[in-house]
């Protein structure tokens, strides 16, 4: 059987993750899945022999974040080159495929998911029985195969476009694999509950499968999202037993990283390059950021402990905190360009979440809740070695979304 470029394209940055993170990780100290998937990106831009033609805000951006690169040199050093560069060449290399056939090259992803969760379930079996400490309370599953967190965020792309392809084993294994979502971290239960609910109303089509009326598919999206809800609150209540789960301190601990590399922006209005602010900022200063000037002015007396409790704890650790945000990684990277590009991407959001309920392109359902998913869990968690998948889907969504092709 013949592979495609867009299927070693798929295929390639998973194995090249698993193999590196979970073989290479404590052997060399640099991401070695980065280095390899940029070769990757350049190997296929080579065979495909030529570049598509960006809108202008494109290359304006790409020439923006290696010029920004060129001019912090010392700053930012080889290792944000290198990211930038894989992060231009991801996008090429997407919009290469989109533009030669964009169905056919979202059939194909859609197939990726599909097959990953499939991948998932059997390794979520040899782990259970293979792993010592196979389930952490604020962790979740710790997988033989695919690392965590990886693989949970990829789980949560996987699930709206298992809805998409309508098979009672593909409802299964989605609902299967939210569960194990849901018992494990915040992000992972709130984010996947918004995923499983959007993907019933906008995706789960029962009537077509079974030919089943209207008022029976309502009544069995209510059940699943009552469903949802409930093992939602069992969490909640099971959780009550670790203080940590609820405890104010677990909350602060991202106020106060997101805080200082946030901060960055005071003296690089422009950002420093991808996760270079983790090498720059000084929880010692006495500047610990806007966000929490502003939480101490509140003058709460448990949260300032708590605020200073964890100032004082990262002050002495010898390596500063990533920025435990997908978000603040890209503001802190690159400053007001992002915050733009970030202000754009909420206002398309929230211009097509009204029209998803009376669109009939599940394609472009599909790939709105998969791309809102990602970024929901990765709001408060640090995702920088799936900046491709974000590329992906992001791309994806702005070709179909282009045209008013998606209504």
């Amino acid at each position: 059987m013949r592979i495609s470029l867009s299927q070693l394209l798929l295929y390639g940055n998973l194995f090249f993750f698993i193999i590196s993170e979970s073989y290479f990780s404590q052997i060399v100290n640099f991401s070695l899945y980065t280095s390899l998937s940029l070769i990757l990106n350049i190997l296929i831009i080579i065979i495909n022999g030529n570049i598509v033609n960006f809108k202008i805000r494109y290359y304006l951006f790409f020439a923006f974040i290696l010029l920004l690169n060129i001019f912090l040199i010392n700053l930012a050093g080889i290792k944000a080159l290198v990211l930038n560069v894989w992060l231009i060449t991801s996008f090429i290399v997407v919009e290469i495929f989109l533009n030669k056939d964009k169905d056919d090259f979202l059939k194909k992803i859609i197939r990726f998911f599909e097959i990953f969760a499939y991948i998932v379930i059997f390794d979520f079996v040899i782990s259970y029985i293979f792993v010592d400490i196979f389930f952490e309370r604020n962790v979740g599953f710790n997988y033989l195969l695919i690392p965590n967190p990886f693989n949970k965020y990829l789980v949560i792309i996987a699930i709206p476009f298992l809805f998409y392809k309508g098979r009672i084993s593909n409802i299964i294994i989605s609902i299967l694999l939210s569960a194990t979502l849901i018992l494990g971290t915040r992000a992972g239960l709130v984010s996947t509950t918004i995923v499983l609910i959007m993907s019933f109303i906008f995706l789960f089509n029962l009537k077509n499968m079974y030919n089943i009326s209207r008022s029976i598919k309502f009544l069995f999206s209510l059940l699943i999202i009552s469903l949802a809800l409930m093992a939602y609150n069992l969490l909640l209540n099971e959780s009550k037993k670790d203080e940590f789960f609820y405890s104010l301190y677990s909350s602060v601990a991202r106020i106060v990283i997101w805080s200082e590399h946030l901060d960055v922006l005071k003296t690089y209005p422009f950002g420093v390059g991808p996760g270079v602010s983790q090498s720059i900022v000084n929880f010692k200063d006495d500047n610990p950021g806007f966000i929490v000037s502003f939480a101490l002015n509140l003058d709460n007396e448990m949260l300032n402990k708590e605020i200073n409790k964890r100032s004082n704890i990262y002050s002495y650790k010898k390596n500063s905190p990533s920025e435990h945000s997908v978000i603040v990684y890209f503001v802190s990277a690159y400053g007001i360009i992002a915050l733009l590009f970030l202000i754009n991407l909420l206002r398309m959001f929230t211009v097509d979440l009204p029209k998803l309920f009376y669109s009939s392109n599940a394609k472009f359902k599909s790939i709105y809740i998969s791309l809102l998913a990602l970024l929901l869990i990765t709001l408060i968690n640090s995702f920088h070695l799936g900046i491709f998948y974000l590329v992906l889907l992001y791309a994806c969504y702005k070709s179909f979304r282009k045209n008013n092709e998606a209504f």
